[in-house]
């Protein structure tokens, strides 16, 4: 019988965390979006060029870039860097691998500042949402999440703002990401005009 590879190992681990131990109150970063973040981080760096071996730990740290959300919201990703760790170790990987894929979570933090190609990567796949049909909806799953966890309150107007100030000042990291996914974005700050049109208030 083959040893499962540590991607096989990662995604068992992490979706045993997510569905058993993360709060129902975290409506939007829960196992949907970690699966999301997976596929684009899979879909971008294949796109990226990246050899297998580098494919398959932007992966794996696409698996824990979240699971910090079991222990904290604000500063998250130092708790899930910690997780990555010990889980990593545990399972033999190198000090190397593991910085690195430590470099690519702490690539999703706000701001985000990659410091490496393997971390735009996960960076522009954490985001890939902006660039999707169901922005809004899922938009609007983040903004309940934190009144769940009384992280912050906006009402209809302000999330709507506070949408189109995010996009104003997003920007992808990669080439395949800002040829592919920056486009899209468009879609997604009409749709946030569109919804504050109902509120008859101006950007």
């Amino acid at each position: 019988m083959s040893t499962p590879s540590i991607l096989a190992l990662t995604e068992s681990y992490c979706k045993n965390l997510l569905i058993n131990e993360l709060s129902a109150q975290l409506v939007y970063h829960n196992l949907a979006h970690t699966e999301q973040v997976v596929s684009s981080a899979f879909e971008i760096g294949f796109a990226e060029g990246l050899n297998r071996e580098d494919l398959e730990l932007v992966q794996v740290a696409a698996w824990l870039h979240d699971v910090g959300f079991l222990h904290t919201q604000a500063g998250h990703e130092d708790f899930s860097q910690k997780i990555a760790t010990d889980f990593l170790k545990f399972n033999g990987a190198s000090e190397d691998y593991i910085q690195a894929v430590c470099a690519c979570i702490e690539a999703t933090r706000l701001p985000q500042t990659p410091a490496m190609h393997l971390a735009e990567i996960l960076a522009d796949a954490d985001l890939a949402g902006l660039a999707k049909e169901n922005f809004w909806e899922r938009s609007l799953l983040l903004r309940q999440e934190w009144k769940n966890t009384k992280v912050a309150f906006y009402s209809e107007e302000e999330w709507c703002k506070n949408n189109l100030d995010f996009l104003q000042g997003h920007a992808y990291f990669t080439s395949y990401a800002r040829r592919t996914l920056q486009p899209h974005k468009t879609s997604a700050y009409l749709r946030c005009l569109e919804e504050l049109k109902k509120y008859k208030f101006k950007p």
